[in-house]
């Protein structure tokens, strides 16, 4: 395996234990269980965490080591503003550019993300919309909405885990609906409508959040 594939394979490992809560904000990062796990060496390990250090997710201490990172008031903030600037355009342009194919797609991404809400599981609702993003044809409006919605996999998560409120997954049939009709201004209705309901229910609990959420 060469030394690009083993990087990749630790970012990725590293990244999923992050998002999916098996390492929790704060938690120290130990680089020897860690390759040890990943059946890795501690090379691509630490390639792995200065990558996730860029993107917010793990912090570096000089001398100390590494930890996962709380996240903020205004990491949540910040992530839904991009998502309320971007996700909106796509869902219009994936009105105006999808195929009967695309959409027949959306709607086998929704059925197993509706199956998935009854056991918490964020992950299919998150590609679902990175499905959308895919049908805008942007290729950097998609790889932006596949960050910003590991980040918010990553928010749900950690409050699930500590017991605080969470959105429910809006189901997404009348969007879907509404990019089968190729009607570009309900789409991005419609998207509006669900981010602004998920960010309020999300900073509501955030006020109560039991982790130090360093809002400064």
């Amino acid at each position: 395996m060469s030394q690009d594939r083993k990087n990749e394979r630790a970012y990725l490992a590293l990244k999923a234990d992050i998002v999916e809560g098996r390492l929790r904000p704060g938690q120290l990062i130990v680089e020897g269980e860690l390759a040890e796990r990943y059946a890795l060496s501690k090379t691509p390990v630490r390639h792995a965490l200065n990558r996730l250090e860029v993107e917010g997710m793990v912090e570096i201490l000089p001398r100390r080591g590494s930890i996962v990172r709380f996240f903020s008031v205004r990491d949540v903030q910040h992530v839904y503003l991009l998502r309320r600037l971007l996700e909106p355009e796509a869902s219009a342009l994936a009105a105006k550019r999808a195929t009967p194919e695309d959409v027949e797609r959306l709607r086998e991404l929704e059925a197993r993300a509706e199956a998935a809400r009854i056991d918490g599981d964020f992950s299919p609702g998150a590609a679902f919309h990175v499905a959308v993003a895919e049908l805008a044809r942007v290729p950097p409006l998609t790889a932006i909405i596949e960050g910003l919605q590991t980040k918010v996999q990553w928010f749900l998560r950690v409050q699930q885990l500590n017991g605080e409120p969470i959105p429910l997954q809006h189901p997404h049939k009348p969007l879907i609906d509404a990019i089968a009709a190729g009607d570009a201004d309900q789409a991005r209705m419609i998207t509006e409508s669900a981010l602004t309901r998920s960010i309020t229910v999300i900073l509501e609990s955030m006020a109560e959040l039991s982790v130090p959420s360093h809002t400064a």
